[in-house]
């Protein structure tokens, strides 16, 4: 599983980096194999102006095809890092249970 993390419009420190690294290194350690990339974006929308204004966008592509992507805001940007990557980990554990179980209906009606 290859992991990217950028930002956009956002000063990107080593601590934000390692930090979003790490919870998608929890969040993702049990289906590695079956994921084929992590892509988190870190973007400030409204500059300095403030508020909700931290923009993360997860993009997780599947090994065995398809791709999820999931957007959350926040004023801060640990915040939409944990928001994000843990609702992502619960859409992608469903995808890869729906796909399971599909393979398995097929095996039993050959």
């Amino acid at each position: 599983m290859r992991m990217h993390v950028q930002g956009r419009n956002l000063q990107l420190s080593d601590a934000l980096h390692e930090y979003a690294a790490r919870r998608i290194g929890f969040a993702f350690d049990r289906v590695a194999d079956r994921i084929r990339e992590v892509a988190v974006r870190l973007t400030n929308i409204n500059g300095p102006r403030g508020g909700d204004d931290k923009l993360c966008q997860v993009q997780v592509r599947l090994a065995s095809g398809g791709s999820l992507l999931l957007e959350d805001r926040d004023a801060s940007a640990y915040r939409a890092v944990d928001r994000s990557i843990g609702r992502i980990k619960r859409i992608v554990r469903d995808e890869i249970r729906r796909k399971r179980d599909r393979r398995r209906r097929d095996r039993r009606t050959r």
